[in-house]
């Protein structure tokens, strides 16, 4: 994939560990910048994947919504499949609803398509600071037009910690959530990166109900795994801004250490 080319925010980090590796051979050189290319494809579709579904559980019926925009596609709204949303009922179920992407090209608004189901439980209200939601993944798909990449995990957990409201719009203009994404795999054709992250979050939805306009900031958080030749890498996260429109990350910074190498600035 040529996504060395865009990560522009990365480049000084690979520049660090040429400069730091100048005793390595040249292969651990290139492993170990395999390492920043393989953390930014985990890292650049699960950051979209939270917001994305979040927008549709805050514009569908029963879970907090203040607005609802439909453009008559199948993959507009979640779905509810089980559960019920009478929240204060003393036989409440917990809802859970299917976001179907079978039908969907560009839901996003980011130009990639995505191919199959998100399914998500949520505790409580999304808009209501304290609610959780857990994401589950069947056999997400990036049709990328350099190479399908698989997405999996045990799970997206995502809790909401604070809402930010205004006189000037029925809906809120950010949220600020914890998101932990568990044991996820990121699979190409003869490839396989394992990854997990664990970040504090910011929405920033403009005021609509429109996922398109949506801003994501990573305000902080870690991530780690092992990159497609076996080498463990740990990542600190640093204002990663990802506007939902974009197909890429366009700022921000992201300290990548690989396994064996010392971090210059520790």
């Amino acid at each position: 994939m040529r996504i060395i080319k865009f990560i522009s925010f990365i480049i000084l980090n690979i520049l660090i560990l040429y400069f730091t590796s100048c005793q390595k051979k040249n292969k651990e050189v290139d492993n170990d910048t395999q390492s920043v290319v393989d953390n930014a494809i985990c890292e650049q579709e699960f950051m979209q994947i939270q917001p994305t579904v979040n927008s549709k559980a805050i514009s569908t019926k029963g879970t907090g919504a203040v607005n609802k925009i439909s453009s008559g596609s199948s993959c507009d709204t979640l779905h509810l499949i089980s559960g019920d949303t009478l929240w204060t009922s003393a036989n409440h179920i917990a809802p859970v609803y299917q976001f179907d992407l079978g039908n969907c090209s560009n839901v996003n608004g980011d130009g990639i398509g995505k191919n199959r189901n998100h399914y998500c439980k949520i505790n409580w209200k999304n808009k209501n600071p304290g609610s959780q939601m857990i994401i589950n993944l069947n056999a997400y798909k990036l049709n990328d037009p350099t190479g399908a990449v698989n997405y999996s995990c045990t799970n997206i957990t995502v809790k909401t910690i604070s809402v930010v409201t205004s006189s000037l719009s029925a809906m809120p203009v950010s949220y600020t959530f914890s998101v932990d994404v568990n044991n996820a795999v990121c699979s190409g054709t003869g490839w396989s990166i394992s990854y997990d992250s664990h970040k504090t979050v910011k929405t920033d939805n403009q005021g609509t109900a429109v996922a398109d306009d949506d801003i994501t900031t990573i305000l902080s958080g870690t991530s780690s795994g092992v990159n497609r030749n076996g080498r463990a890498f740990a990542v600190n996260i640093n204002n990663l801004i990802k506007p939902a429109s974009c197909r890429h990350i366009t700022a921000g910074t992201l300290e990548l250490t690989p396994d064996g190498f010392k971090n210059p600035y520790s």
